[in-house]
């Protein structure tokens, strides 16, 4: 969305009968001024900032633009001064808008008339919305946001993480609930341990939207990061509670005062593999008590540890059992511990916009998918392809 000359007028609509004049001229600022003179290394950049035009004028088709905005209607049709303007495509007058941001709201007049640009990075987008909200056509632009955002998501490309907060606020501005609840999956999985590291995320969340959306963010990224390290532990007594089921001759019953119970026996292999599989876990932060380094960067970073883990084949590194019949041998580490991952990856939740709205969410249901508004949220269709637990070189920011 490049902008134009300050005496050009921005052709939206070739044959359009009104001409929307948005923004106003500002003079240099001391700031500015004084920036210039103290550091002239900065003088190219502080001279750009400074010839970028503060109006443009956009050529309009008054018709649609009053079709797709009620406030474009009221102030064209009613009884205000901008509804006397002789609309006419030979010469047509000037409605002006100082208030509202020129290169944003060229792009909101391209989504009005189905002319809009191929491709728009998420910080211009923003302004886009929130001008969109102000003129009352968030549900159409709602098409545009999906189109450039969420289809593309789901077919290549990785947003960044500043990126990726801005797309956050976008759908929370636009109302987009199905958008809301994929980007906020996409955020807490990508939500940093170490604090410091998400101050420039939680500032631009909280620039727009009530902090409490980014407190829930990390609540989800902390809570999830729990689930995951409580499931690598359960694996293990699942993988052998189902190798061992009708299987008596393979256990080890230990007796309690109240009653007896059969432990699976394991051999000097499945003890291998038992214990290669938690030292990794602690190594990476994964198994309480935590070690080492602490958790992994991100709750997605630790579900890219697991796969690797499944991808291991721990079992062709440990030396074979010489007992032919020994259950241990048969168990299906891999299987199990990537069905455990999968399952764990696709049972994710985002937040529910209205839900969020309405004050109902909090970090007591942050993990339960809300039933009420499910048929408005995302069935999995939007996924991140380009950043890929299963590859470890797709996660770089």
């Amino acid at each position: 969305m490049a902008s134009p000359g300050e005496s050009e007028i921005v052709l939206v609509d070739p044959d359009g009968d009104l001409i929307l004049e948005v923004g106003k001229e500002h003079d240099l600022t001391e700031n500015n001024v004084k920036g210039s003179q103290n550091n002239e290394s900065d003088s190219d950049t502080t001279q750009q900032q400074t010839i970028k035009p503060k109006v443009l004028r956009i050529r309009v088709c008054s018709k649609l633009m009053t079709m797709c905005s009620p406030v474009f209607k009221a102030m064209l049709n009613g009884p205000f001064r901008e509804g006397r303007l002789p609309l006419n495509a030979a010469e047509p007058p000037i409605l002006k808008l100082p208030d509202d941001e020129p290169v944003a709201m060229v792009e909101l007049c391209k989504i009005l008339h189905h002319k809009w640009d191929t491709h728009v990075f998420p910080f211009c987008a923003l302004a886009t919305a929130v001008a969109a909200d102000k003129y009352g056509c968030a549900t159409i632009t709602r098409s545009w946001f999906r189109h450039q955002f969420l289809w593309k998501m789901a077919t290549g490309g990785a947003y960044s993480r500043l990126g990726l907060a801005q797309l956050v606020v976008i759908s929370y501005v636009l109302d987009d609930v199905e958008a809301f609840y994929s980007f906020s999956i996409q955020a807490y999985k990508r939500w940093r341990t170490k604090k410091d590291e998400n101050d420039a995320f939680v500032s631009e969340i909280s620039s727009s939207l009530p902090h409490k959306v980014s407190e829930l963010l990390e609540q989800a990224a902390e809570t999830y990061l729990e689930k995951l390290i409580t499931s690598n532990r359960v694996v293990i007594s699942e993988i052998f509670g189902d190798g061992y089921k009708g299987n008596p001759a393979g256990n080890l019953t230990i007796s309690t005062l109240d009653e007896d119970v059969d432990i699976p026996k394991v051999c000097r292999k499945g003890a291998g593999i038992v214990a290669q599989y938690i030292q990794v876990l602690i190594e990476f932060g994964l198994w309480l008590p935590q070690r080492g380094d602490g958790p992994p960067a991100s709750l997605e970073e630790a579900i890219c540890v697991v796969r690797q883990l499944a991808q291991a084949h721990l079992e062709d590194e440990q030396p074979q059992c010489k007992n032919k019949d020994c259950q241990t041998c048969r168990l299906p580490w891999e299987e199990a511990i990537q069905e455990m991952i999968d399952w764990f990856e696709m049972r994710l939740h985002g937040l529910c916009l209205v839900c969020l709205k309405r004050g109902d969410l909090s970090a007591s249901n942050i993990l339960t998918k809300c039933e009420e508004h499910d048929a408005q949220l995302a069935r999995g269709a939007f996924v991140d392809r380009r950043r890929d637990t299963r590859d470890y070189t797709t996660l770089e920011d």
